[in-house]
């Protein structure tokens, strides 16, 4: 037996809001999940991602599927409303562009539950071809009380271990010359270092309530998405390799994600620090090992791989 699923019961189960809410509509049978998502160039993010070529940021996708999962979970355990809490993110691939007017169909199945946390399969399919995909590993709760509560007013920046000749101070507004992103989605405010000889590269971004995605969570789940921490180390890969004299005036798209660990949230007052090395990448293409550090401590990491196209 189905069960539509339309957006008002959407919005009873998932505290997501606009800008920042992705599923339309959903239908769960036998335990399984499909859900839709209309694209349209009405949307914010459009504005930024990129200017004269729109696509849908392929962590936004992860984030529908994360939505999609959660409403899954929340039928499992009785239809009430959940925060779902993305553990761990693996195999998540891009395959092809997502465009205003394209139609998101959103599959997800629920594969197991080891100590709350739930472990997802799920693909975005257009036109019958798979978009993308990931597995997840999702837990969903009732209530962040004291999840997103800061412990002290503001840790001290992690770049001691950087190499004294490495600094350098590259501004957003260098940052525009290399990167296409754009308000309301450049998410990098500055590189601290950079070293072409050891492929490494570190950047900062600050955290702060203003940020437009923050209006489409209530305040009790004012963490930054982690899907968004995905999306701020991939920026600032691109950086690096886009700085690269053969690549300049080209273009950075996201291929996949793979072994992201989501330690602790980020919350606004924090400052990201991005240290990400780049050993792997030859050609065209990037592999990139990320470690997020809020202060000295480490809340996530994850490996990324992009390409360079024009």
């Amino acid at each position: 037996m189905s069960q539509i699923i339309g957006i008002k019961q959407i919005k009873e189960i998932l505290p997501f809001r606009n800008p920042f809410l992705m599923v339309d509509r959903a239908e769960v049978t036998d335990g399984k999940i499909t859900a839709i998502k209309c694209v349209t160039m009405n949307e914010n993010f459009f504005q930024g991602h990129f200017p004269g070529a729109p696509i849908m940021p392929g962590v936004l996708q992860v984030e529908a599927m994360l939505q999609t999962a959660a409403i899954l979970l929340s039928t499992k355990i009785g239809g009430g409303p959940v925060i779902p809490l993305m553990q761990k993110l693996n195999k998540v691939k891009f395959r092809k562009p997502v465009m205003p007017s394209d139609l998101l169909v959103i599959e997800a199945e629920a594969d197991e539950f080891i100590d709350g946390v739930c472990s997802i399969t799920a693909r975005i399919l257009i036109n019958g071809e798979v978009a993308s995909q990931a597995k997840m590993e999702v837990k969903c709760v009732a209530s962040v009380d004291g999840v997103s509560t800061p412990t002290e007013l503001l840790p001290a920046l992690n770049i001691a271990d950087l190499a004294e000749e490495s600094i350098v101070d590259l501004d957003v507004t260098a940052i525009q010359e290399l990167i296409p992103h754009r308000y309301p989605f450049l998410l990098v405010d500055k590189l601290i270092s950079f070293d072409m000889e050891s492929k490494t590269i570190t950047g900062l971004k600050n955290i702060t309530i203003n940020e437009p995605f923050f209006n489409g969570l209530p305040d009790e789940y004012a963490m930054l998405p982690n899907s968004l921490q995905m999306e701020i180390a991939a920026q600032i890969g691109c950086v690096y390799m886009l700085k690269l004299p053969e690549n300049q005036g080209k273009i950075g798209y996201f291929m996949s994600i793979d072994k992201a660990v989501f330690h602790k949230p980020v919350l606004p007052g924090d400052q990201m620090i991005v240290s990400i090395s780049l050993a792997g990448s030859r050609g065209r293409f990037g592999k990139a090992d990320v470690k997020i550090f809020v202060g000295s401590e480490l809340v996530t990491e994850c490996q990324l791989k992009f390409a360079i196209g024009d």
